[in-house]
């Protein structure tokens, strides 16, 4: 960006938007806003060119590094991040402008999480529309909906990361 135009940081942890500011500071990013907010709730406005969301997730794709968080996931988190994450995910869709793109991207291996809450944003948020990642790296497509990607820890010898990428239509 080259400290034009405006970058928003929407950090619900007042610990983490410290960081986030410190580290827009650290590296001269002069252009950069951080908000400490529940994005499921904030008004975004309008008119965004693209939106990064990375939202709360299980982290099931990163059960190599921390191992002990295994005992402590269950069905319930899924399903009640999986419905956070649709809510933030439509918020982000209606405040990109037409032709804005938007990728939305977890460290989770959980479809419902995943494949699941895009699918529920295309549902949603009829203006969306999905860019095909897997025709643009099939190694890394999505078993499960190959528009998608999916990296996978035993495959690809990192964290599981999910990335979908929409455009807003009109």
């Amino acid at each position: 960006m080259r400290s034009s135009g405006e970058l928003v940081a929407i950090e619900s942890e007042e610990r983490r938007a410290a960081q986030i500011t410190e580290l827009c500071e650290r590296t001269r990013v002069s252009c950069a806003r951080v908000v400490v907010a529940d994005a499921a709730e904030i008004e975004l406005g309008s008119g965004y060119d693209r939106i990064l969301l990375d939202p709360p997730c299980t982290d099931l794709g990163a059960l190599a590094s921390r191992p002990d968080a295994r005992w402590r996931k269950r069905g319930a988190d899924r399903r009640r991040l999986a419905t956070l994450q649709r809510r933030i995910l439509v918020r982000a869709a209606r405040a990109l402008r037409p032709g804005g793109k938007l990728v939305y991207s977890t460290c989770t291996i959980s479809a419902l999480e995943n494949e699941g809450v895009a699918a529920a944003a295309l549902e949603h948020a009829p203006e969306l529309e999905a860019d095909d990642l897997g025709a643009l790296h099939p190694r890394l497509a999505s078993r499960r909906e190959r528009r998608f990607l999916q990296l996978l820890p035993e495959r690809d010898r990192t964290t599981g990361f999910f990335a979908a990428r929409f455009r807003r239509a009109g």
